[in-house]
């Protein structure tokens, strides 16, 4: 079986150019979800200023995806698309020099000997085009997708190579069904299959963009303190990822801040049970002599709290 890294004594053939439509449209894919994901970004960084963290992170996406790109771009595909014929020219003959039927599929397990007692399914894991996926892939020496997304990028960039690869060897299929004649190669086309649709945006990195304004401490106090909403009676609820708990009640009318905060609940362990203790509510209350002084008292204690790991999750203003 012929090396597809190497491919010094293969023959080079002509691939159709309709491939390399294709493959244009597929790494378009890439292209798309990556404007998709910055247009996301740019619209948290005219918000929160401190989001440009997220759009660093999507330009070393970028970067790995134009790698990739480019290495697809500059593959010797000619070289690639004669091995894959041998291999198919090779399917199609028997032993005994007659022709045989073969059945190809987007999925190789599926690609088979049409006649029973061929021999069965062909051995994927070992054949010419799952070799040339994995080349495509990453190239020798080089990890070319960085480290927090590493799976998340090789899903997409595994979904092109695999698209580009499969249609490789759909189109050697032809070639060699037409050499032979007759019928001889059946297909099994299941269009979606080979259009690159597993191409989605990297899942860490939308993570990090909808829990944004939550996980971000200067996002989340843009947000929750310099713009937080008034009324006469405002209550806010503000958790920590340990369970601690405190809500803030302010009441405009009598000038008053009560906090009711509970830490951290005990758990407990009995043999084989599991007994939750519920720590209890302390409750504090702080009386103000004009309203200036309580506005800034709440902002400093959102403050300190935001910074302390808390986070707020309710926010109810009563305008009466």
């Amino acid at each position: 079986m012929v090396d597809v890294k190497t491919m010094e004594n293969t023959p080079r053939e002509e691939v159709p150019r309709r491939f390399y439509e294709d493959l244009e449209r597929w790494l378009g894919r890439l292209d798309a979800k990556n404007a998709a994901l910055g247009a996301r970004i740019e619209a948290l960084c005219a918000e929160y200023p401190s989001a440009a963290r997220l759009a660093r992170e999507l330009e070393t996406i970028v970067a790995s995806d134009e790698r990739f790109a480019r290495r697809l771009r500059d593959w010797p595909w000619g070289e690639s698309f004669g091995a894959l014929l041998g291999e198919w020219r090779e399917r199609l003959s028997a032993e005994d020099g007659a022709d045989r039927g073969v059945v190809w599929s987007w999925s190789e397990t599926r690609q088979r000997f049409a006649a029973a007692g061929e021999g069965g399914d062909f051995r994927a894991g070992s054949s010419t085009c799952a070799r040339l996926i994995e080349a495509l892939v990453v190239e020798a020496g080089e990890v070319s997708y960085p480290i927090i997304f590493n799976h998340d990028v090789e899903v997409n960039h595994r979904a092109v190579a695999r698209a580009a690869a499969m249609r490789l060897s759909k189109l050697a299929a032809e070639r060699a069904g037409e050499e032979v004649g007759q019928d001889s190669v059946a297909f099994e086309d299941d269009a979606a299959r080979g259009e690159a649709r597993e191409v989605v945006p990297e899942r860490e990195l939308v993570r990090q963009i909808e829990d944004f304004v939550t996980t971000d401490p200067r996002a989340h106090e843009r947000r929750w303190v310099e713009g937080r909403a008034r009324g006469a009676v405002e209550e806010r609820e503000l958790r920590e990822a340990g369970g601690a708990r405190v809500r803030l009640v302010v009441e405009r009318a009598h000038l008053r801040v009560r906090r009711i905060e509970q830490a951290r609940s005990e758990v407990v362990r009995k043999r084989h049970h599991v007994f939750v203790d519920p720590a209890p509510e302390q409750v504090h209350d702080r009386y103000f002599a004009h309203e200036e002084g309580l506005d800034e008292a709440v902002e400093r204690w959102l403050r300190e709290r935001i910074e302390a790991g808390f986070r707020v999750f309710v926010e109810r203003v009563d305008e009466a």
